[in-house]
C-alpha cells in the first residue's frame, strides 16, 4: 500500500504536498501526532491504524479514510482460494476498523465460511497475539487480514492481506485535496477575523456555548483588565457582570446593557454565535 500510494502521488503531481509515512498499529497515534506537529491539514490512512487515530482525543487534524472497495474483498477472496487450493475455505478475519460489518453482511451471499474475530485495532499487542494463538488453535484453512498478517505468518498460518487497490486510494487522496483546501479557506477567514479584532478599538470577547472564552483583543483585555493566560477559561470566573450568559441561554441579542467592572462603566452588547439553528457560543 505504502509504494501504491507513493506512486499515486507522482502520477496526482502532489508528490511535494504528501508526508508519507509508513507505521506500524502501535505506532499510530504517535506518527498522527507528529504530523500533526510538522503542519499537516489532513491525515489519510486505513484500517486499523485510521481507527488508532480516529479513537485518540489526542488528534484533532481531521483523517480521510482509505476504503477496502467491493473489489478489493473479490480480489482477496480471490486469493484465499487460490492460496489454499479450495473452492470454499475456511477463513478467519481479523478485521480492522471499518470493514467487519461490510464483510459479515456480503458474506451470505458469498457462500463464504467466514469466522470473525475481535478487530485488530480495538487490541494492545498482547491481546492481538492471544487472538492469533487462538486462530491457530481454530485451525482454519486461510487467516485474513491487515497487520494481523504479519502475526499469522509468524505462527505458520496462510495468510492473505486485505488490501486497498489504486480506486480507493485515488479517492481517499482526492478527497484529502478537498478537506485541505477547505481547511486553508478557513484558515484565511479565520486569519482576516483575527486582523479586524486586532485592530478594533472596542473591546470584543468571544466565548464557547460553555461559556468559555476563546477570543479577546488588546482593547477588551485593556478595559477589562483581563489577565493572560484567559483562554479556555469561563468569563463567568473572569468577569461575571458582563451579559454573554443571559444571551448564550436565551440565543438572543442584548444590547447596551450598563456594567461596571473594576469601578468603570462600560456599555456592552452581547450577540450569539449561531451555527445553522444552534447557538455555538456568544460574543461581546
Amino acid at each position: 500500500i505504502y509504494d501504491s500510494m507513493q506512486s499515486l502521488v507522482v502520477q496526482m503531481g502532489i508528490a511535494d504536498r504528501v508526508l508519507l509515512t509508513f507505521a506500524h498499529l502501535n505506532d499510530s497515534v504517535a506518527v498522527a501526532k507528529e504530523m500533526e506537529a510538522a503542519g499537516a491539514e489532513v491525515l489519510v490512512s486505513r484500517g486499523g491504524v485510521a481507527g488508532r487515530i480516529l479513537a485518540s482525543e489526542e488528534i484533532t487534524t481531521p483523517l480521510v479514510e482509505i476504503v477496502i472497495s467491493a473489489h478489493d474483498l473479490a480480489q482477496a477472496i480471490h486469493e484465499c482460494k487460490r492460496v489454499t487450493g479450495l473452492r470454499f475455505p475456511r477463513i478467519a478475519l481479523l478485521p480492522f476498523h471499518g470493514v467487519r460489518e461490510d464483510i459479515r453482511s456480503l458474506s451470505p451471499f458469498l457462500n463464504l465460511d467466514i469466522r470473525f474475530y475481535p478487530a485488530a485495532d480495538t487490541l494492545t499487542h498482547a491481546e492481538l497475539e492471544d487472538v492469533v494463538r487462538q486462530i491457530v488453535q481454530d485451525a482454519p484453512d486461510v487467516l485474513m487480514g491487515g497487520v494481523s498478517v504479519q502475526l499469522g505468518l509468524r505462527y505458520g498460518l496462510p495468510v492473505v492481506l486485505l488490501s486497498s487497490g489504486m480506486v480507493g486510494l485515488r479517492l481517499a487522496m482526492e478527497e484529502a485535496l478537498k478537506v485541505a483546501y477547505a481547511r486553508r479557506i478557513e484558515k484565511e477567514r479565520a486569519k482576516r477575523l483575527e486582523v479586524v479584532v486586532e485592530l478594533s478599538r472596542e473591546g470584543v470577547v468571544a466565548v464557547d456555548r460553555e461559556g468559555r472564552v476563546q477570543i479577546t483583543n488588546p482593547a477588551a483585555c485593556r478595559l477589562l483588565g483581563l489577565p493572560d493566560g484567559s483562554a479556555g477559561r469561563s468569563i463567568r470566573d473572569i468577569l461575571p457582570p458582563l451579559p454573554i450568559y443571559p444571551c448564550l441561554a436565551s440565543g438572543e441579542t442584548i444590547s447596551d446593557v450598563l456594567v461596571t467592572p473594576e469601578q468603570e462603566s462600560l456599555m456592552v452588547t452581547s450577540r450569539p454565535i449561531r451555527v445553522g439553528q444552534d447557538v455555538a457560543g456568544a460574543g461581546g
